[in-house]
C-alpha cells in the first residue's frame, strides 16, 4: 500500500497505464483518483484488486487487476522489496515479487517452511505417531516471529510432517496426507473392491491414451480414501480422532465403491466417443476441436481424478458428453453459433488460466479459484449441450460474480 501520501500518485500512474478506450472513461485522472481514495479503505485487503474494483465502479466495465502494466509505473510509487538472509545480508531487492524470484532462481513457491530442528519436519511415516497435530505453531526467522501451519504430506508410499505458509494450504495437503495413511492401513480392503469394480478393465483401455493404466489404478485406490474417509469432514488432530475414523473405514470405502462403480464406465464410454469424434472433426473444425481436446485432457489428467472434490468430479462424465453433443452439431452445420459460444466461453477460461498462474507463482491456495474451474465446465454444457441439463443455475453474472470473489 506504500505511505499514504503517495497513493494518489500512485493511482493516478495507474489510471494512465489503461488502454486509451478505458482511460476516457476515468478523466480527469486527479479527479478520479480522489474517489478512490474515498472509497477504499487503507490498508484493507490488496492494493491493486482494491483500485480495480472502485475503478471499474467508475468506469462502469470490468477493469483486472492485471490490466496496470507495473512496467509503465514510476518505480517510486511500487513497493521496495528485499530479501535477508538470517545474518541480515541481502539476498535480493526489487520492486516486483518476480524481480525478487529471477534474482534468487525462484520459479515458484512450494509454500514449505524449512525447519530442520522442528518436530513438525519428519518423513517416512506410515502411522499416526505424532500426538495431536495443531492448527498452528511459531517458528522464529532471523529476528522475527512467523505463523506456520503443520501438515500431514503425501509422500507415495509414506507420508511427512511439513510446515507450511497458510491454512488453506496446510488443509489442503494434510487431505491428501491423510487419505495415504488411511490406504497404507486399509490397502488389503481399497485392492479388493478394486479387483470386483465392474467395468475397470475397459476403462484401462478406454483411457490409456491420457492415463496410464497402473495410474489409473493408483489413482482410484487413493479416490476410494479420499471419497471415503476424508472429503466432507473436519481435519483430524489427533490420533484418537484418527482411530475413530477408523473405525468405519471399511462401511465408508464400500460406499465409495459403489459410486465409482456406477461412475467409472460413463467416464470412460464418454472419453472414448469423444476421441473418435475429435478424429472426424479435427480437419473440418480445427479450432473448435483443438478447445474440446483442451477441455478433455484437463479433464482426464491424473490429476483431476486424484484431488479433484467428487462434488465435481461426478460430473465430468456430463461434462465429456456435452463435448460430444458439441461435435455432433458442429458436423452438422452448426458452425456459426458454436464460433460465438467458443468466443464467450474462451475468455473465461483464459481468466481463469490467468488467476492460476497468478496463484501458482504467489503460492496461493483459494478454493473459491478452483471453483471457478467447474463452474466454466459447467458454463460449456449450457452454451454447448444445454439439454444435458447443469449441475447449479450458471451464467455469465454468476462466472463474474465468483471471479470478483477470487480478486478480493
Amino acid at each position: 500500500w506504500l505511505i499514504p501520501g503517495l497513493l494518489k500518485e500512485r493511482i493516478i500512474a495507474m489510471i494512465r497505464s489503461l488502454p486509451k478506450p478505458l482511460r476516457r472513461r476515468l478523466v480527469p485522472a486527479p479527479d478520479m483518483a480522489d474517489r478512490v481514495l474515498e472509497e477504499i479503505p487503507f490498508g484493507e485487503g490488496l492494493f491493486v484488486e482494491a483500485v480495480a474494483r472502485a475503478l471499474s465502479r467508475i468506469a462502469g466495465e470490468p477493469i483486472r487487476p492485471d490490466a496496470f502494466p507495473t512496467e509503465a509505473i514510476d518505480r517510486h510509487l511500487l513497493v521496495n522489496l528485499i530479501v535477508q538472509n538470517d545474518a541480515g545480508q541481502t539476498l535480493a531487492q526489487g520492486r516486483s515479487l518476480r524481480e525478487i524470484r529471477q534474482a534468487i532462481g525462484s520459479t515458484g513457491d512450494s509454500g514449505i517452511l524449512v525447519d530442520d530442528a522442528s518436530p513438525w519436519n519428519q518423513s517416512g511415516l506410515t502411522d499416526w505417531t505424532w500426538g495431536d497435530l495443531p492448527e498452528q505453531v511459531k517458528v522464529t526467522r532471523g529476528q522475527t516471529r512467523l505463523a506456520a501451519y503443520p501438515a500431514i504430506v503425501d509422500e507415495g508410499e509414506s507420508v511427512a510432517l511439513r510446515l507450511v505458509d497458510s491454512p488453506q494450504r496446510a488443509r489442503r495437503l494434510s487431505e491428501g496426507g491423510t487419505a495415504r495413511l488411511m490406504l497404507l492401513r486399509h490397502r488389503k480392503h481399497v485392492r479388493s473392491h478394486l479387483q470386483w469394480l465392474p467395468g475397470l478393465d475397459q476403462a484401462k483401455v478406454q483411457l490409456a491414451r491420457w492415463i496410464k493404466p497402473d495410474q489409473l489404478v493408483d489413482a482410484l485406490a487413493r479416490r476410494l480414501v479420499l471419497q471415503g474417509l476424508v472429503e466432507g469432514q473436519p481435519p483430524l488432530r489427533s490420533a484418537d480422532d484418527y482411530a475413530v475414523r477408523n473405525q468405519r473405514a471399511v462401511e465408508r470405502i464400500s460406499v465409495a465403491a459403489q459410486d465409482l462403480a456406477a461412475w467409472l464406465p460413463k467416464l470412460s464410454d464418454a472419453a472414448q466417443k469423444v476421441a473418435l469424434k475429435l478424429e472426424q472433426t479435427s480437419s473440418r473444425f480445427p479450432e473448435a476441436s483443438a478447445d474440446v481436446r483442451r477441455q478433455v485432457n484437463a479433464l482426464l489428467q491424473r490429476e483431476t481424478l486424484d484431488t479433484t472434490p467428487w462434488r465435481w468430479l461426478q460430473h465430468v462424465p456430463r461434462f465429456l458428453q456435452g463435448a460430444l453433443v458439441r461435435l455432433d452439431k458442429l458436423s452438422s452445420g452448426n458452425g456459426a453459433q458454436d464460433r460465438m459460444a467458443w468466443q464467450t466461453v474462451d475468455r473465461y477460461r483464459k481468466i481463469y488460466e490467468e488467476f492460476r498462474e497468478q496463484h501458482d507463482g504467489q503460492g496461493l491456495d483459494d478454493p473459491e479459484l478452483e471453483t471457478l474451474r467447474w463452474m466454466i465446465e459447467e458454463f460449456r454444457v449450457s452454451k454447448f449441450a444445454q439439454q444435458l441439463g447443469t449441475s447449479l443455475t450458471i451464467s455469465e453474472k454468476r462466472l463474474d460474480k465468483q471471479i470478483e470473489a477470487i480478486a478480493k
